[in-house]
């Protein structure tokens, strides 16, 4: 229990008559009970708790202090206090006047869960974080290792794209899209395979750097005209063809393989000398 102090300023206090306006002379405060808000019960028998004091100003502002203990729970109540005197007549007369009790404790208690909660989910999002990096940390061992392994007198290469690193063969050679499969393979990856604009931008621009002519492995050796992926055998994308591509240039058979410019992809004969490109996935 702690002790609440209210000032209720109540203008001229004055009650109506049959003869006019009849200022009051006096009054007492009696406690009328309090209403639980939040508990919707009703709680009374304050009036042993209840103490006030003030006065009345003929014409002018009155004023009553009305003290009382308040459990310190925090709870809001309201709070209904009747003033009650006599007038110049000697008429009984009274004053009903309600008022609520701010409830800071209890929105104090609410602003309190709200950044209890905030904190448990930021927990909650720091745990399930340092969980995942546990989980990637053998994942990136394992990249770091197969990086590391790489032979980088055999083959230049790329920075790391999208978890996976190209790799170029360093010396031009004829192209023997069966064996260059096996040496990917070897390798920890594949024949390239160019899914979209974006990946092309970052292969040409790898394979400007490699050589002149890079092969990947794209090829419709199968069927002429449908162009796929070596390894996958997915269709290749159309969109990625250099200006006028493919052609199938020259006598038969034609050109079945393809090999990497920087601005697209060009159609070239499966056995044409030079470099090729394999994929290598690090996770």
């Amino acid at each position: 229990m702690y002790l609440r102090t209210v000032l209720l300023l109540l203008g001229v206090l004055a009650i109506a008559s049959a003869q006019g306006i009849v200022p009051m002379i006096g009054f007492s405060v009696t406690s009328m009970g309090r209403q639980c808000v939040l508990l919707s019960r009703v709680s009374s028998g304050l009036e042993s708790e209840l103490t006030a004091s003030g006065h009345i100003n003929q014409g002018g502002e009155s004023a009553v202090i009305a003290q009382y203990k308040e459990p310190n729970n925090g709870y809001c109540f309201y709070y209904k206090c009747l003033i009650e005197g006599t007038d110049k007549k000697g008429q009984h007369r009274s004053y009903t006047r309600t008022i609520q009790d701010v409830c800071k404790k209890n929105k104090a208690k609410k602003c309190c869960a709200d950044l209890e909660e905030k904190i448990s989910n930021i927990t909650e999002e720091i745990k399930n974080n340092a969980q995942a990096s546990l989980d990637l940390g053998p994942k990136f061992l394992e990249a770091a290792n197969k990086l590391a392994s790489i032979d980088r007198v055999t083959y230049s290469v790329s920075s790391v794209y999208k978890d996976r690193v190209y790799i170029a063969t360093r010396v031009d050679a004829p192209f023997n899209i069966t064996a260059a499969g096996q040496e990917c393979e070897d390798a920890g990856g594949y024949l390239v395979e160019i899914d979209d604009r974006e990946e092309q931008d970052f292969v040409g621009a790898f394979g400007a750097q490699a050589g002149r002519i890079v092969l990947t492995g794209e090829n419709d050796i199968e069927t002429e005209g449908s162009f796929v992926h070596y390894q996958s055998k997915k269709p290749m994308p159309d969109l990625l063809w250099y200006r006028g591509n493919p052609d199938n240039y020259g006598p038969e058979p034609g050109e079945d393989c393809v090999n990497v410019y920087k601005a697209g992809l060009n159609d070239i004969n499966c056995n044409y000398r030079g470099k090729f490109m394999c994929e290598i996935p690090l996770m």
